[in-house]
Order: C-alpha cells, then structure tokens, then sequence
C-alpha cells in the first residue's frame, strides 16, 4: 500500500479514520484485555509492507503523518479503553520512521497549543490531555524486530503496567 497526496488531501478535508482503523476498533473489543499494540511495517515473510509516496517531500510527508496520528487517536483510545498502553511501531523503512517522528512532533505541538486554548476542565481539556498522554507514548522503534520487542522492550513495561495504569486513570476519569 503507498500512501500519499490523495490521503494527505483527504485528511486535510477532513480527519477520520480508514477502514482499516475502524476495523482494528472493533477487533479490540473482542480482544480485551491487550497489553500491547505492535504496528509493524511488515509481515514475517516481508510482505505486506506499505509506504509512503516517494513523490512526497520531507514537508509533506511530516504534515501527512501528523494528520495520520490525529486520525488514529481515536483509535489510540479505543486501544487504551481495551487495557493497552503502548503503542509500538516496528520493522518500518527509514523514510517512514523519519516522517512519523516528524509528524509526531507537529500533532504534539499542536495538542499543545489547543489545549492551552481550551477551557481548563473541560470534556475538550480532558480529551486533549488524553491525546497528548496517547501521543507522547508512541515508540517508533524501526531497527528493532517483533523477537526484539517481545524479550526485550516488552517484559520491563508490563511490569510496570499497574503503575502506568495509575497514572493515566485520572485522564479516563469524567469530572
């Protein structure tokens, strides 16, 4: 799958969800209780694997990201909803990891910046904070593989878990 101007012209009309994303949405719910979310670049056998255009420049791909992860945060929820806490994305192309980081960057700044305007405790503060929560946890980790992850980064965060749940309960919380 190559990703590229038509999607990045879509989300600037509009931010939604792909099929795919409402997809994997309902799918967490029949998965209850996930630990973790592992979005990789490909499959074992090294297919599957998608792209971003390579027609695209550094701007507009850093710009396509950052509509990309606006428009999975309400998938990030639906994750979270499910027990997940982390979001790791392995196994993927520099250029993408590149992009990703870049846009990551752009849809934090710009959380940032809407929550400073929004009202203090409202349902539209509550649901930023929870966004800027979700967003600051995504680990792009592109060098690392699923064996890597899964004996390695994995074990020490679950340990972890009751503590990382403690803190993001208040976000979940409605006043």
């Amino acid at each position: 799958m190559i990703v590229g101007r038509d999607r990045l012209q879509s989300l600037r009309e509009q931010v939604s969800l792909s099929e795919t994303d409402l997809e994997i949405i309902e799918q967490t719910r029949q998965w209850a209780p996930l630990h973790a979310f592992v979005f990789r670049g490909h499959n074992d056998d090294g297919s599957g694997y998608w792209r971003l255009d390579e027609e695209l420049d550094a701007s507009e791909a850093s710009e396509l990201c950052a509509l990309m992860f606006r428009s999975h945060l309400p998938l990030k929820r639906a994750l979270l909803e499910a027990g997940s806490l982390d979001n790791i994305y392995i196994e993927w192309r520099p250029r993408e990891t590149t992009a990703f980081e870049s846009g990551l960057r752009r849809l934090r700044e710009t959380l940032r910046h809407e929550l400073t305007a929004a009202v203090p405790d409202s349902p539209q503060a509550r649901l930023l904070r929870l966004d800027l929560w979700l967003s600051d946890r995504i680990s792009l980790f592109s060098a690392a593989n699923l064996d890597d992850v899964l004996q390695s980064l994995l074990p020490p965060r679950m340990a972890r878990r009751e503590e990382r749940l403690a803190r993001v309960r208040p976000l979940l919380v409605d006043p």
